[in-house]
């Protein structure tokens, strides 16, 4: 479940890192509506984003730096279905 976060915020960081702003909405960043996403753009340089599965919910604030969060990119990948 926070692989599946992390690959969402991958995108919205990618979106945000092309274009300067946070996208407006999930299908903006490229994640598809009903796939367990949730979203909510705070302001153009900050964003919440939430995946849930199964009644299982975990949430990522881009106010916090994202190596504290999930770990480093390596650790993340690495954990498999894990978390």
């Amino acid at each position: 479940m926070k692989q599946t976060l992390y690959l969402g915020v991958m995108r919205v960081d990618q979106y945000r890192r092309e274009r300067g702003v946070t996208p407006e909405s999930l299908r903006d960043a490229g994640l598809p509506p009903g796939a367990g996403y949730a979203y909510q753009r705070i302001d153009p340089w900050h964003y919440v984003l939430a995946f849930e599965n199964g009644g299982a919910k975990l949430e990522y604030d881009s106010a916090v730096p994202r190596e504290k969060f999930f770990g480093s990119p390596r650790e993340v990948l690495s954990m498999g279905g894990t978390q």
